[in-house]
């Protein structure tokens, strides 16, 4: 499966928002429109404008212009469409999918506790499973990185032990 990227501009809320939630919007639809004419099989939004990240938590400004996006994006294309909130807002992310109609969630760090430059990333799989099945999500899919970038374990753990 070929997954094209929706890097949103700065949200509100974020040190580099620039004032115009349609500026946002309408770079966002283009992008995904171009993604679909591409040939991509899906496009996952992601609010990567929003530098520095928060560790694990997601403004209420950013997360109801976030969901708007999202649902205008599901709207205009026949692509599944994925959420990312950086960084590692998984509980943001299930609920933002499942109000939505979005087909799956990536979260960083699923299953070891890493450092990033932006504070410690603590695991969350056992909490999002059992999130997902409270809000009779189960058909939202979920995609995990290893070892993701930009970030450093707090303790070597074997691969085979982490996936």
């Amino acid at each position: 499966m070929l997954i094209g990227m929706v890097h949103l501009l700065p949200l509100p809320g974020s040190p580099g928002f620039k004032g115009s939630v349609e500026t946002i919007e309408e770079r966002a639809l283009k992008d995904a429109i171009k993604l679909e004419k591409a040939g991509f099989d899906a496009v996952i939004v992601e609010n990567f404008g929003d530098q520095p990240f928060t560790v694990g938590s997601f403004g209420k400004e950013a997360l109801v212009t976030m969901t708007r996006i999202v649902t205008k994006i599901i709207d205009s294309i026949s692509l599944r469409v994925g959420i990312n909130i950086e960084f590692n807002c998984w509980e943001d992310e299930i609920m933002m999918a499942k109000f939505t109609g979005a087909s799956f969630v990536r979260i960083e760090v699923l299953s070891e506790r890493r450092f990033h430059p932006c504070g410690v990333v603590e695991p969350c799989l056992a909490q999002f499973l059992r999130l997902r099945e409270r809000l009779d999500a189960r058909d939202i899919e979920l995609y995990a990185d290893v070892e993701v970038k930009h970030t450093y374990p707090l303790v070597e753990i074997p691969k085979d032990e982490i996936i």
